[in-house]
């Protein structure tokens, strides 16, 4: 039940707040990408529309972006994966509520707990509000435990005690599958109505 952080490449914007305000408000931009066997993680925050512009369009410092924006090494990473995947554009819209516990004990253990998990891949748009199609059961949270090395033995009794066992589970991915499913379903009625 117990993993070390697994890192893939991705660009994650997250924020924390409300969602009329965010516009103005900071969220974070977090790439993540792993290159042999060794996980590497950059962050960092500003507005929403200069993170959008950043991401998407490549302007730099000197264009007038955002001075907090400053990081050379996540604007060589973003610019790579720009290169290689030309322009790079908001596919999906995830949301979740988040519950975050940290060890007493041993602040390096980490535990979240999502829930109330939406996906769309319309109307990406951050402001477009909190609404889309349920990512899994409503009834069902998804839980990650990190741990900095070895798994303390009281969790896995804890986990056993409780029936709660280790999955494999990758937001996106999940909500991609859910989508094209759905856009193959929309198709195939197209079809039949011709």
């Amino acid at each position: 039940m117990c993993h070390k952080n697994s890192i893939a490449q991705n660009v994650r914007f997250l924020f924390h707040s409300t969602i009329s305000i965010i516009i103005q408000i900071l969220i974070f931009v977090k790439y993540k990408k792993k290159i042999d066997g060794i996980g590497y993680k950059n962050r960092l925050t500003s507005t929403a529309n200069a993170i959008t512009s950043y991401v998407t369009t490549g302007l730099s410092i000197i264009d007038g972006l955002d001075q907090s924006l400053i990081d050379d090494q996540l604007q060589k990473d973003l610019t790579q994966l720009r290169q290689r995947h030309q322009q790079l554009q908001p596919k999906m819209y995830i949301y979740y509520d988040r519950l975050s516990f940290r060890g007493k004990q041993d602040a390096d253990i980490r535990i979240t707990i999502d829930q109330n998990l939406l996906y769309r891949d319309w109307d990406i748009s951050l402001s477009a509000g909190k609404s889309g199609k349920d990512l899994l059961d409503p009834s069902k949270v998804i839980m990650e435990v990190k741990v900095p090395e070895a798994c303390p033995t009281w969790l896995p009794q804890i986990f056993n005690k409780y029936g709660i066992s280790q999955r494999s589970f990758s937001k996106y991915g999940t909500a991609y599958r859910l989508a094209s499913q759905e856009n193959r379903k929309e198709l195939s009625l197209a079809r039949n109505t011709l």
